[in-house]
């Protein structure tokens, strides 16, 4: 685990934290298909549970859509804020 990460405001996350999630990296959203674009952007400013950290503390969270999928992404703690 990534034990330096920190959030935007530089508040330690930790496995199991709430976060919430206040902006995406550029990439992320890259060559997606549209309908999953339009289910990752809709979790800007929805609380998630911190589901991992890995060895270089980028952050997991998993969210199910609206369409009933469930979907998994990779942050940067710069782009979320401890709930």
């Amino acid at each position: 685990m990534g034990s330096a990460t920190r959030d935007k405001d530089g508040c330690k996350v930790t496995n199991g934290d709430f976060v919430i999630l206040v902006s995406l990296p550029a990439f992320l959203t890259t060559d997606l298909a549209y309908r999953d674009v339009r289910a990752i952007e809709s979790q800007i400013g929805t609380t998630l549970k911190v589901m991992g950290i890995n060895d270089i503390g980028w952050i997991e969270l998993e969210f199910t859509g609206d369409d009933g999928v469930l979907r998994t992404i990779w942050v940067e703690g710069e782009h979320l804020k401890r709930a």
